[in-house]
């Protein structure tokens, strides 16, 4: 067990589970291209205009004309799948037949969403490396939990100097890998049974509502940060204490 500080407070655990986007990586510069590229390409692929694609945008939760990810929206919430299927309903909704949205998804945007990111859009928002060897080398247990796939968090993770050869994450957990979704409770708890640790004694460090909620729902310690998609509304009441950003956690032995 080590001292984990936030903000100045500090907690006695076990465990860190980090969100990736707008947690460990800039949310809005990954994410805000990989929308509009996926939209776009189905709203091509659909032969539809400026309604439809505005629509896509609003349902799954990008703002256009700020340039942003609602923080409690789909897009910055939920796994890939269900994205998939939320796109294809706005296309049903528009008079496309289900069978003719759902493949138009798969061919158009559904690779686009899931595609790897270009490096430059993969910018860390601390010294991760030097985070991370921290937390472990005080002996914490240290996971990543991502409702992006594992394709692109793995080559991220990589990127970011945390994956591979590095050793610095003991449990990386994606959207795609078939267990609940946040903000289910349900998914820190199989966290907390594969690293061996109570879930009391973990700390959930995230930027949205569904990374917080899934923490004090499973009774961990619910760390909020302002750097992604959630602002201080939606992180505020749910978090034991609010950080800007990684920046602000310190670990002592």
């Amino acid at each position: 067990m080590a001292t984990v500080k936030v903000a100045g407070k500090s907690y006695a655990v076990d465990a860190v589970v980090f969100d990736k986007d707008g947690t460990l990586v800039d949310f809005h510069l990954l994410w805000g291209g990989r929308v509009l590229g996926a939209c776009d390409a189905l709203v091509q692929k659909a032969g539809g205009g400026e309604k439809l694609s505005r629509a896509l945008l609003r349902t799954l939760g990008y703002d256009k004309d700020a340039g942003k990810i609602n923080g409690n929206s789909p897009f910055a919430c939920s796994p890939m799948a269900k994205l998939d299927t939320i796109a294809a309903a706005v296309l049903f909704q528009h008079g496309f037949p289900w069978g003719e949205a759902e493949r138009l998804v798969q061919e158009s945007f559904a690779p686009g969403a899931r595609g790897a990111s270009a490096p430059a859009a993969v910018r860390p928002l601390a010294d991760l490396p030097k985070l991370f060897t921290a937390l472990t080398e005080a002996g914490l247990q240290v996971a990543v939990a991502t409702s992006d796939d594992r394709a692109p968090t793995e080559a991220a993770l990589a990127q970011l100097g945390l994956g591979g050869a590095a050793q610095l994450v003991q449990l990386v957990v994606c959207g795609d890998d078939g267990l609940p979704a946040k903000p289910s409770p349900l998914l820190l708890l199989e966290i907390a049974g594969r690293l061996g640790v109570a879930t009391d004694k973990v700390m959930v460090v995230g930027d949205t509502a569904a990374d917080l909620r899934m923490a004090v729902d499973a009774g961990a310690v619910a760390v909020g940060v302002l750097s992604g998609a959630g602002g201080p509304d939606d992180i505020a009441p749910l978090a034991h204490v609010v950080a800007a950003d990684i920046n602000h956690i310190s670990v002592t032995a």
